[in-house]
């Protein structure tokens, strides 16, 4: 498994930090998008989103579905998870 940290309150590279928690989450079987932060930091430090192309699973709990649309535009075959669902990795 390998978890990258998106957005995080303080950055050692030229990354943007933000008060916040944006998680990529990597397995052998699954790609998960664990949180985007408070706003749009997330998007600012993966402009290049091409590298989470293959991204499988989505969760959020402050920007909601309207991250999620944006998200799904840019990744194909993306799917929100709610409370309560499991994605056994």
């Amino acid at each position: 498994m390998k978890i990258t940290a998106l957005v995080e309150n303080e950055s050692k590279c030229e990354l943007k930090s933000k008060h916040g928690l944006s998680l990529y989450i990597e397995t052998q079987k699954h790609k998960i998008l664990f949180d985007i932060g408070p706003d749009r930091t997330l998007f600012e430090n993966a402009k290049e989103l091409e590298q989470y192309s293959q991204t499988q699973f989505y969760t959020c709990h402050c920007t909601g579905t309207e991250a999620f649309h944006y998200l799904s535009q840019k990744l194909s075959n993306l799917f929100y998870l709610s409370c309560g669902e499991t994605v056994r990795i």
